[in-house]
């Protein structure tokens, strides 16, 4: 699908995402691979095809993930997950009532 020349009045974006769907499609109805294994292929996918097409509203710019990935970067790096997590489990005690209810302390 990516290969076919994108319609007229559909944004690159757009036709992507078709493409995206068709191969979905194609992978759950045929079970060439887990649903697991194809749900992160797809978003995978999703992430890098539509991250560096053109933006719609200004066409030299791309709509990007450029910004999300640094992001993502940079919380793996100074481990800013496991702090949040951490304080969660403070907050919340670690017990299931407590993480529902939202009980604190």
């Amino acid at each position: 699908m990516l290969a076919l020349p994108t319609p007229a009045g559909l944004p690159v974006a757009g036709h992507r995402m078709l493409a995206i769907l068709a191969f979905a499609v194609i992978v759950w109805m045929t079970e060439a691979v887990d649903y697991a294994v194809s749900a992160i292929v797809i978003a995978t996918l999703m992430a890098f095809l539509l991250g560096f097409s053109p933006n719609p509203a200004n066409p030299q710019a791309l709509i990007g993930t450029g910004a999300a990935l640094t992001l993502a970067f940079v919380v793996r790096r100074r481990r800013w997950s496991r702090r949040s997590i951490a304080s969660r489990r403070r907050r919340f005690r670690s017990t299931p009532t407590g993480c529902t209810i939202g009980d604190t302390p």
